[in-house]
């Protein structure tokens, strides 16, 4: 797990995917990433491997969705778009302001979500597969994949 320092707020969960998050898979450019952050890293990563950047790593972004039958739809509830610096749900949506990442396999973002009348920060983590084709959003020990549509 990789943990992003900041303010702390309220957090209301995202009721529109509870356990939805997804990423696109390419490698970013050098020159995206920031210093390194020092937090703790999963199994497969090393605290030098992890650094902040200023958008999400393009392997991260694309269009993910739990069923591949459903790609085509906007109206999928399990439906994740992540750009370079925005995230889309079902219901929410909103810019990015954090993003920490070692560039291959996972990702941590900070998020300013709105929808429904209501704007909340909220941190999302992800795990990209070694293929790059399944995002697996990581909650609680928990996980919910998606496989990339785009």
């Amino acid at each position: 797990m990789v943990a992003i320092g900041g303010c702390s707020t309220s957090q209301t969960p995202d009721t529109s995917s509870t356990n939805s998050e997804s990423l696109s898979s390419e490698s970013p450019s050098p020159g995206n990433a920031l210093e390194p952050e020092q937090s703790e890293t999963s199994a497969n990563t090393t605290l030098a491997q992890v650094k902040q950047y200023e958008d999400v790593p393009q392997a991260f972004q694309g269009v993910w969705q739990a069923d591949l039958e459903q790609c085509n739809s906007q109206a999928s509830e399990t439906r994740l778009e992540i750009g370079p610096n925005q995230i889309q749900f079902y219901e929410s949506q909103g810019p990015i302001k954090e993003v920490v990442s070692d560039g291959k396999t996972t990702l941590k973002v900070k998020v300013e979500l709105s929808g429904e009348g209501e704007t909340w920060l909220s941190e999302r983590e992800f795990q990209l597969s070694e293929d790059r084709n399944t995002l697996s959003a990581i909650s609680d020990d928990n996980a919910f994949a998606r496989y990339r549509c785009s």
